[in-house]
């Protein structure tokens, strides 16, 4: 929007100048950048001038102006329009939008937009328009948010931003962008197919099973760190496109672990004392079960300890010493497993390989496979591919064993949004303040955890921009803070916003604290058209706390 009328009073003069002379051109290219809600307007001042401007803009932002005006600035145009200006106008509108213009017309303005409409959107439009006025139904749509396929990220993010509180949306969901998924499962399948390892997907960072059949594709299996995520990964992996199912536990409880025998296929031990408690049920088991032991090589490049798997007194893994107490213990075993990486690079894992060969390369020649864990940030730009492959490659030919990777975070990462509405504005001292409907700490606890500034679509550094605000959500927990943000004006009531990197370690992280409400999860495909794939609702706060009693 204008910040100023002088603006707005100078941008109507240079467009009556370019009108009056006759300079087309210059006109189109003037009204170009503006977003459709000024552009309409500046059209409330042109009167018998709208048509002919109109008819200037380019399609898609032709049908975005359309939509701003009020209903009688749209009767007059369509009266002005040809029936082929006026089909390229109703091509170009979302289903949603095109029956809220059908409602405010007169009869025979609506008989000829459906005469004109494509036959699915007339049919779509025909359906909705059956519900009575006090139904619910006359106000839902058919669809979350229909983008273009022609559209980029940011046209279709900037499109998701747009629709406004009063449309029929959600005001706060995550997005699966399956496009940019399915880039990164290119790239992980290209790692597969150069170096010969095998890529287990780590549901702790990422477990949204509706696409699992997309994910299944590209990968070798999955691992689990628990019951529940196993059992996710039997049901929703292995079983139905017979892919591997690895779990690791520091400590299998002993009510699970007759179930994890029946849908695992790797089964990897944290210690000597769980090996010797279970292996006998291992090897006794109908299927044959491939066994391993998770070292500690006492290394790692991780800088904060919470990430740090090999940090001083670590609980995660054997180390050398307690190795060499008992090796018979370890009789039996096919395979050994480290984890030492936090989103880095290959350097850092051909740093942990040295010290793992140092303290248990004896040991690789008995083994089967190798598993390198996860934290490979394969995915990130930049990533040192062929460092990665070398490692894999020249294990494998050295010891004979099979590599495994299991990174999480590189399968999604950048691959999901998490769309979030300004509730409130406020000032505190020099702080500019926004509350918004996403909570840090419930929706995106790595925020607070690790810590992490995600990014922000629109927004800048510190500094950057001139207006910084810092952002926050409404729970009564303090530190629930986003992150301070600049933006080139003041965030305002009602407005959307879109954080980025949300497809990991957010939906299988968050939480109901302080009652927050879990955000729908969409799914956006690569034609830009979007799904629900699950919706949330005061009982999914309420069971978890507890049951009614008849």
């Amino acid at each position: 929007m204008f910040e100023q009328e002088e603006q707005r009073d100078e941008l109507l003069e240079k467009i009556e100048d370019l009108i009056s002379r006759k300079r087309y051109a210059e006109l189109r290219d003037l009204l170009l950048p503006l977003e459709a809600q000024d552009i309409a307007g500046l059209f409330m001042e042109l009167d018998d001038k709208v048509p002919m401007v109109f008819r200037l803009l380019p399609k898609e932002q032709a049908a975005e102006v359309f939509v701003e005006l009020d209903s009688e600035e749209q009767e007059v145009l369509i009266q002005s329009f040809s029936n082929t200006e006026l089909k390229e106008v109703l091509d170009e509108l979302y289903l949603d939008d095109a029956v809220d213009i059908v409602e405010e017309m007169p009869a025979n303005v609506v008989k000829r937009i459906l005469r004109h409409a494509d036959p699915d959107v007339r049919k779509s439009i025909n359906e909705i328009l059956k519900y009575p006025d006090d139904c619910a139904g006359s106000i839902m749509t058919t669809e979350y948010v229909d983008l273009k396929a022609t559209m980029t990220v940011e046209d279709a993010l900037k499109r998701i931003r747009r629709t406004g509180p009063d449309k029929e949306t959600i005001n706060i969901c995550y997005v699966i962008d399956e496009g940019a998924l399915k880039r990164n499962l290119e790239l992980l399948k290209l790692v597969r197919e150069k170096a010969g390892c095998k890529i287990l997907l780590a549901q702790k960072a990422f477990s949204a099973f509706a696409v699992y059949p997309l994910i299944a594709q590209y990968l070798d299996g999955v691992t689990a760190s628990g019951i529940f995520e196993a059992k996710l990964g039997y049901e929703e992996m292995a079983k139905p496109f017979g892919r591997e199912n690895h779990v690791f536990s520091p400590a299998y409880p002993e009510q699970d672990f007759d179930e994890l025998l029946k849908i695992c296929d790797h089964m990897v031990f944290n210690s000597p004392r769980q090996w010797a408690k279970f292996r006998d049920r291992v090897r006794a088991n109908d299927r044959y079960i491939q066994a391993g032991i998770r070292v500690n090589p006492e290394y790692s490049e991780i800088e904060t300890d919470i990430y740090n798997p090999c940090f001083t007194g670590s609980r995660l893994g054997c180390t050398l010493e307690e190795f060499r107490k008992d090796p018979a213990l370890y009789e039996g075993i096919d395979g050994l497993h480290f984890h030492t990486l936090c989103e880095q690079d290959a350097d850092a894992l051909a740093l942990t390989l040295a010290a793992v060969e140092a303290k248990f390369g004896d040991l690789l020649p008995r083994m089967k496979w190798l598993n390198f864990g996860g934290g490979h940030h394969i995915t990130r730009p930049g990533y040192r591919l062929a460092t990665l492959e070398q490692c894999i490659t020249e294990t494998q030919k050295k010891y004979g064993v099979q590599v495994y990777l299991e990174p999480g975070e590189a399968w999604a990462l950048n691959a999901g949004y998490l769309v979030t509405t300004v509730l409130d504005t406020l000032q505190n001292g020099e702080t500019s303040l926004a509350i918004l409907d996403m909570s840090a700490a419930c929706h995106t606890p790595d925020v607070i955890e690790m810590p992490y500034r995600p990014p922000l679509l629109d927004a800048g550094d510190p500094g950057e921009k001139p207006y910084l605000i810092r952002l926050g959500g409404p729970t009564c927990l303090a530190g629930d803070v986003v992150g301070d943000y600049s933006f080139a004006s003041p965030l305002t009531e009602g407005q959307r916003l879109i954080f980025g990197d949300m497809a990991i370690y957010t939906t299988c992280k968050n939480n109901t604290f302080n009652g927050m409400p879990l955000p729908p999860i969409w799914a956006m495909d690569e034609n830009g058209t979007c799904r629900e794939l699950v919706k949330f609702g005061y009982s999914d706060f309420k069971m978890r706390l507890g049951r009614a009693v008849d």
